[in-house]
Order: C-alpha cells, then structure tokens, then sequence
C-alpha cells in the first residue's frame, strides 16, 4: 500500500475469538465486516471484555440485511 497501510486478510472461519486476536495483533485502525459477523462478535459471551485492539477508529458493514440497532451496539 503506497501511504503505508497494511492490509490483513484471514482465510479461516471468521469467529469472533479469532477476529479479535487479529485485531490485537495488528491493531487496525479500520476494520470491515459483514453484519452476521458483527452480531457474532457483539453477543458472544466468551469475548464480552474485548475491545478489538486500542486504535479501531471505523467499522464498516454491508447494511443489506443488517439486524436493527446492530450500528448502535
């Protein structure tokens, strides 16, 4: 990427244990997603205390078929 930026693509399974381990070890500052994702990620009981990495400053998701009120979790 010409202005320094680093892209990370994963080609496991997406679980929200395994999002949130790469979001700490590469710290985005952007992060894109689906909105099945983001449900998984924001009601799994196992990762309730994670925050993602410190620098996350926008989460994109398709807004096609997003649950109601997922952009306000």
């Amino acid at each position: 990427m010409s202005v320094g930026a680093t892209t990370v693509l994963n080609s496991e399974r997406p679980t929200p244990a395994l999002m949130f381990a790469l979001m700490h070890k590469y710290n985005p500052s952007i992060f894109f997603g689906v909105p099945t994702l983001f449900s998984a990620m924001l009601n799994d009981e196992t990762q309730k205390s994670e925050r993602g990495g410190t620098k996350v400053a926008h989460l994109y998701l398709s807004r096609r078929g997003a649950p109601a009120g997922i952009g306000r979790q």
